[in-house]
């Protein structure tokens, strides 16, 4: 596949910046050269010599050898990193994980908008199954969803959606694998390994018959129950513990913390 750009590089490695150059190099991606560069010289030195890729010396030495930049720094130091990228190569394509740019900041500092992409992995691009939120602009942009293919389809599935959408997205990214591994800990404890199989296809058939409308909430709690039974018996512990509520509770909670953090691109 040609690629449309000749090298990449990522500045802020930890989680989530971390997670991506994980996942690329799990699956073999991105098909070009990469870059680091993390203000945590240690952290820095570690991951560069465990995926065997190039430590940088500074955000400018990876703006003058990178003509793609992910910015997965802390927010309020994006607007900061990203001016530093552009000084040294106004063309490059920012690709940015970091929600510290207001839209009013990148029409002030890009040269070329059209090179700002927003985007929001989860954690599970780590492994190659994650799922990534896209922010175009202007959205459909053909050159820069190349641009993103090349870098997130390797390890996810890539959803687009409005600036808007962002927040909610992000009060998944990281809860939606939290909350699963608690899930996932119940159900699988001392299961044998057959069995968490079954668990696991059993749970995403399930989300999918409730999306695409062929069966309710209510249908699944109901469908397979017999009065006395296996499935009972878990219902009726589950509402002891109000596991329902719990849950939507904790959605809740990650839905308006991501909503205070994530700057809208309007």
């Amino acid at each position: 596949m040609d690629r449309p750009f000749r090298s990449v590089g990522v500045i802020g490695t930890g989680r989530y910046g971390g997670a991506v150059v994980r996942g690329w190099k799990c699956v073999g991606a991105p098909g070009a050269p990469v870059m680091l560069y993390d203000l945590n010289s240690d952290l820095l030195a570690a991951l560069a010599s465990e995926l065997g890729m190039v430590a940088a010396q500074s955000v400018e030495h990876i703006a003058a050898q990178c003509d793609v930049v992910v910015v997965a720094v802390v927010d309020d130091a994006a607007p900061e990193v990203v001016q530093q990228v552009l000084a040294v190569r106004p063309d490059a394509w920012i690709v940015c994980i970091s929600s510290g740019l207001t839209g009013a900041q990148v029409a002030s500092i890009m040269p070329d908008t059209r090179k700002y992409v927003r985007v929001l992995p989860n954690i599970l691009v780590r492994y190659g199954v994650g799922q990534v939120a896209v922010a175009l602009r202007p959205e459909g942009d053909r050159e820069a969803w190349r641009v993103i293919e090349a870098l997130f389809a390797p390890v996810g599935r890539i959803y687009p959606v409005s600036a808007q959408e962002m927040a909610l997205f992000r009060s998944t990214a990281g809860i939606v694998p939290a909350i699963m591994g608690e899930i996932v800990e119940g159900l699988f404890r001392d299961s044998p390994e057959r069995a968490v199989l079954w668990w696991q296809e059993a749970i995403a058939a399930a989300a999918k018959v409730v999306l695409d409308g062929h069966a309710s909430f209510d249908d699944l709690r109901t469908m397979g129950v017999n009065p006395g039974g296996a499935s009972e018996a878990a219902l009726r512990t589950m509402r002891e513990h109000e596991v329902v509520e719990t849950l939507a509770e904790a959605a809740g909670a990650a839905r308006r913390a991501a909503a205070s953090r994530e700057r809208c691109m309007e």
